[in-house]
């Protein structure tokens, strides 16, 4: 393809992957789009993943979270950054869902009401405690009563549930060891 051609390591050709995640409105549960990821080899993300067709109006904080049609039934489910990771979760048995934005609407995260426990699990740098702090405080106001997070405090730098599971965490435990979130004074 034209994007292998273009991207040469010292005169080799870098294989890529592309990845299509559909994308559903929250709101009528329709398809609306698709998020394309291209990775190499190692799965890690070789450019800015972009939309096709483009999202037409629909915001991507009203996208239904990814994997969320995956969590009925699920006593626990994990939030992640990346849709990549929901899938690498799956094949251990653990639900997981990613939000396609930082801070996605009321009606996006509404499935997760009906979960016993919510789980975040964020990825080991600036950017990604912040999205993770976002992502929890979204979960408290919509009122769920059981929001936990993950530590991991020997993640390598920007390590997320991917790297745990490569470097043969038990991912497993570090969710059932997640501290609970305690609920703001305020909202209380």
């Amino acid at each position: 393809c034209r994007c292998c051609r273009s991207r040469r390591s010292q005169g080799k050709q870098m294989k890529e992957t592309q990845i299509k995640y559909a994308a559903y409105s929250a709101s009528t549960k329709k398809l609306v789009s698709y998020k394309i990821r291209h990775e190499d080899k190692d799965g890690k993300k070789t450019k800015n993943p972009y939309w096709k067709p483009h999202l037409s109006g629909v915001l991507t904080k009203d996208l239904e979270l990814y994997g969320a049609r995956e969590i009925h039934g699920a006593a626990t489910v994990v939030i992640v950054e990346g849709e990549h990771i929901v899938g690498d979760l799956a094949k251990l048995g653990i639900t997981a869902v990613s939000p396609f934005y930082q801070s996605p609407s009321n009606e996006s995260l509404a499935d997760l009401l009906g979960v016993d426990t919510v789980v975040v699990w964020a990825d080991k740098d600036k950017a990604g405690a912040d999205k993770a702090d976002a992502i929890t405080d979204a979960i408290l106001a919509v009122g769920h009563p059981n929001v936990r997070r993950v530590l991991w405090p020997d993640a390598p730098p920007k390590g997320d549930a991917r790297d745990a599971i490569r470097l043969g965490v038990d991912v497993h435990k570090l969710i059932a060891d997640a501290i609970v979130v305690d609920r703001p004074k305020a909202a209380q």
